[in-house]
């Protein structure tokens, strides 16, 4: 389903409203940067992040105990924050988005990221532990659909009713 541009799977675009509906009524802009991935759009980005690099294998001399190189093997090194291999990810899922703030992409300590912090699990959004601030692998900006326990509790009694139509 897509909602202002941005495709995702059913549940989760019409909560995704619902949040970004919720934010811009308290004064938070948020700016969906990247959400759906097609397979091969996720396998490049993966491909991209983590290329295969010729890595030399070495032996040692049993005489004179000196490494000398006999080969090498191609194998892959990943540098930056962590891609999901295709098929893998919550993007291609259509289950994450990555946000930003009108200014790049969030960071630990912009205002819009923490009001999700706050609000984001009442739409059934979280910020998974891996990306957590202050982890190796932090990426504040990356929020997934984790799914309501109690539909009932979501809190669309403030939210404008046009946006069920636009959702249909």
């Amino acid at each position: 389903m897509t909602y202002d541009g941005f495709t995702l799977e059913r549940d989760a675009a019409y909560t995704y409203a619902l949040l970004m509906e919720a934010a811009s009524r308290d004064g938070i802009y948020l700016e969906p940067i990247d959400c759906y991935r097609t397979y091969n759009e996720q396998k490049a980005a993966w491909n991209r992040r983590c290329p295969y690099t010729d890595q030399p294998i070495y032996e040692k001399d049993p005489i004179t105990g000196e490494k000398f190189e006999v080969g090498s093997r191609s194998i892959r090194i990943c540098t930056g924050p962590p891609t999901a291999q295709a098929g893998r990810s919550n993007h291609g899922w259509g289950r994450a988005v990555d946000f930003g703030d009108g200014n790049g992409t969030l960071g630990c300590r912009d205002r819009a990221f923490i009001w999700l912090q706050s609000n984001a699990q009442l739409f059934g959004w979280v910020h998974p532990p891996w990306a957590h601030c202050g982890r190796k692998t932090q990426e504040p900006w990356h929020w997934e659909y984790a799914g309501l326990v109690e539909a009932s509790l979501l809190p669309i009694a403030q939210v404008n009713p046009d946006l069920v139509a636009v959702m249909e």
